[in-house]
């Protein structure tokens, strides 16, 4: 069975990696006041992750950003309300692609500024969706899969929302965008 699991991961990376050839976008930093359009990208199984999202998202809202949040939620929650839009296991294909979904379609065409994923566990679902993201410029927890983010964090051992948004902020703050792109 492990070995199923494998090939089936393996069958995912080597299929994203396709569409992205397919398909190229490009991306390009941003300063965190400068973006207005943000995109959460979330693991919303458990209520605690829940919770600290939201509060991240309300934040984000008193700055005057427009926000949008997708979260994967675990078939167990199927039939309940969210105040944003989920996905579940029925949603993904049979190489753990979301693509039975019309809302992570949308979100994915989103021209968000900034894509942050606040993923701790490394879910091939909200990577899938984060490589494919239209945004602007995508930042997320450090990864083995480079297509995911421009910008990755290591947030070492301490894996937590709170911390993870922190260094978000923290990283945003320095950029500036309006350097052009070193030469080689």
């Amino acid at each position: 069975m492990e070995i199923f699991q494998s090939l089936r991961i393996k069958w995912h990376q080597r299929g994203l990696q396709k569409e992205l050839k397919a398909k190229p976008r490009k991306h390009q930093s941003i300063n965190y006041d400068k973006a207005t359009q943000v995109g959460l990208l979330f693991d919303g199984t458990e209520l605690k992750i829940r919770d600290a999202v939201q509060k991240y998202a309300d934040t984000l809202k008193k700055k005057g950003k427009n926000v949008k949040l997708l979260s994967y939620i675990d078939n167990k929650l199927d039939n309940a309300e969210f105040a944003f839009d989920t996905f579940s296991k029925k949603d993904l294909d049979w190489l753990y692609r979301p693509t039975k979904s019309k809302k992570v379609e949308a979100f994915i065409r989103k021209e968000f500024d900034l894509l942050l994923s606040l993923d701790l566990d490394e879910r091939l679902p909200l990577q899938y969706i984060a490589a494919k993201s239209a945004a602007r410029f995508r930042v997320g927890p450090i990864t083995n899969n480079l297509d995911c983010f421009e910008l990755m964090i290591d947030l070492g051992k301490q894996r937590d929302i709170p911390k993870l948004t922190q260094q978000i902020g923290i990283y945003l703050n320095k950029m500036d965008s309006t350097h052009g792109a070193a030469t080689l």
